[in-house]
């Protein structure tokens, strides 16, 4: 009854509003926010993904737009997104911008501390046990990348809407036959 939220699985870096609609988004402790949601997964079972606009006052005045990935991802996978996205732009290997830039990415933090502070472990199902004694570990993380594109209902002509799926196909086809 006096405990946090987080103890009964509430996700403190989101604020949401009376209609549990979110608003806000803690992201490397900085707040985002939330223009409008991209994508819900509702399955009961996997990675549970949603996907947000969000935005935040940059440090000229200007506003800047970006997505919050924020997911449940199985540790069993060997290849993290976060480390995958790094090396991407670490090798320089899509300067065209066709996957996004990686701002920030981390495993979420449990509040847990009486000052609304994090505490030092990582927000994960290791602390639900399963009845059966095998653990399906997820690990809660999110993203935050750029740059946000336009809706593809924004498009001002078709022939922009054409062009951008002529560009993609290009590009995997550029990106098959060089590496």
């Amino acid at each position: 009854m006096f405990g946090r939220l987080s103890v009964i699985g509430y996700d403190e870096t989101i604020k949401c509003n009376a209609n549990g609609k979110a608003i806000s988004i803690i992201v490397g402790e900085k707040v985002y926010d939330v223009e409008e949601e991209l994508f819900r997964s509702d399955a009961l079972k996997g990675y549970a993904t949603r996907c947000w606009c969000v935005s935040r006052i940059g440090e000229q005045g200007t506003k800047g737009y970006f997505v919050i990935k924020d997911s449940w991802v199985d540790i069993r996978h060997t290849r993290s997104e976060i480390n995958t996205l790094k090396h991407i732009q670490n090798e320089g290997l899509c300067k065209d911008g066709s996957v996004p830039t990686l701002i920030h990415g981390e495993d979420v933090p449990l509040y847990g501390g009486a000052d609304s502070k994090p505490i030092s472990i990582k927000d994960s199902t290791t602390r639900r046990h399963a009845p059966n004694g095998k653990v399906e570990e997820r690990v809660h993380h999110w993203l935050l990348m750029g740059p946000v594109g336009i809706h593809i209902i924004d498009f001002k002509c078709l022939k922009e809407l054409v062009g951008t799926f002529i560009d993609i196909v290009e590009g995997n086809i550029s990106y098959h036959y060089h590496h």
